[in-house]
């Protein structure tokens, strides 16, 4: 791990900032002016804030560093371990998933299944497919006014082809083999803005947890739809 990788993975833990002395001492980055010049740089390319108030350990009113949230997000997911390369619902719920629900089997609609949705329905998410305990999918409800809701029903009516479609038929096989599938949501709780631009977290997300969790259903993009 390089040192600026180090002062990204400390700062993730302490919201509020370091000064640098603590930062130095909590990283283990040394000498001193290492770590003075390493968020100085990392302040030039936008992953930290530095601006003088208490430091979150020594309380000193002093010039702290503190992390972007967009970056808080990211050293998150690296520092998240995956057991043997296999994502499994504890993976999951380490990131902010939560359980949304789960999909049956049912004969009278086209695609042969349906969901049922206990939780975030009517919310813009990313969403999670699993199987037993297995992680097979991640995508996202990719418009503005996309819900967890309507992007289940576009595989529940089998709506366009491709990716819909094929999942519907996966799910549906692994149900009549007695499988559990279950729906996985995570609504981000932070808002970002740069320059008074609003940043897209549920976009800026799912690339990062596709590759961490390397599901088995493939890395897929949603039609533009969502």
């Amino acid at each position: 791990m390089t040192s600026s990788e180090r002062i990204i993975q400390t700062l993730a833990n302490y919201p509020d900032g370091l000064c640098n002395d603590c930062l130095s001492e909590e990283s283990g980055v040394v000498p001193r002016q290492q770590v003075n010049q390493r968020p100085t740089d990392l302040s030039r390319v936008g992953k930290i804030l530095r601006v003088k108030r208490l430091c979150s350990i020594c309380k000193g009113n002093k010039l702290v560093n503190s992390i972007k949230p967009i970056e808080a997000m990211k050293a998150t997911l690296a520092s998240v371990p995956i057991n043997n390369n296999v994502a499994t619902c504890s993976s999951l719920t380490d990131y902010g998933f939560v359980s949304a629900g789960k999909w049956t089997l049912n004969n009278r609609v086209k695609s042969g299944i349906s969901f049922e949705l206990c939780d975030l329905k009517d919310e813009r998410v990313i969403y999670a497919f699993t199987v037993d305990n297995d992680v097979k999918y991640i995508g996202i409800c990719d418009t503005t006014n996309t819900t967890l809701k309507n992007r289940m029903n576009r595989y529940q009516s089998m709506i366009g082809a491709g990716t819909n479609e094929r999942l519907a038929k996966q799910i549906k096989r692994l149900l009549e083999q007695g499988k559990t599938v279950r729906i996985y949501a995570l609504k981000p709780d932070t808002q970002i803005q740069h320059k008074g631009l609003n940043i897209d977290l549920i976009k800026g997300l799912e690339n990062p947890l596709i590759d961490k969790l390397r599901t088995e259903w493939g890395c897929v993009q949603l039609t533009p739809d969502g």
